[in-house]
C-alpha cells in the first residue's frame, strides 16, 4: 500500500482510472469525491519507495467542476476532464501544473 486516503481534503473514492506516472516515479492520480466535496487532483511523491501525499487542486463543484475522471500527463502539466459542473452542468476540460 503507497497511500490510505481518509476522505477529508485528500480526496476519497480514487481508481475510476489509472494513476499516471513522471519520470522521477511520482505518482498522479484523482479522486471523486473529498477535498472541497467534489473531488482532488493528487501527486504521491516517490521518495526512495516511500509516498508523500500532496494535494494539487481540490474542485468545488461549481464552475471548476465536480467527480474528474482520467488523467493525461503531458509537457509536466496534466489533464483531465470532470463528470459534471462547469457552467453548464456538464463537465469541463482542466489543466493543472504540479
Amino acid at each position: 500500500m503507497l497511500y490510505s486516503f481518509t476522505g477529508g481534503t485528500d480526496g476519497s473514492h480514487p481508481g475510476f482510472t489509472d494513476p499516471v506516472v513522471d519520470a522521477a516515479g511520482n505518482l498522479y492520480g484523482t479522486t471523486l469525491a473529498g477535498g472541497l466535496g467534489s473531488g482532488v487532483v493528487f501527486e504521491l511523491v516517490n521518495s526512495g519507495g516511500n509516498y508523500t501525499y500532496n494535494n494539487l487542486y481540490s474542485f468545488s463543484g461549481a464552475a471548476d467542476g465536480a467527480q474528474p475522471e482520467g488523467l493525461l500527463l503531458k509537457g509536466g502539466k496534466l489533464y483531465g476532464a470532470t463528470f459534471v459542473g462547469g457552467a453548464n452542468g456538464l463537465g469541463v476540460v482542466y489543466e493543472v501544473t504540479p
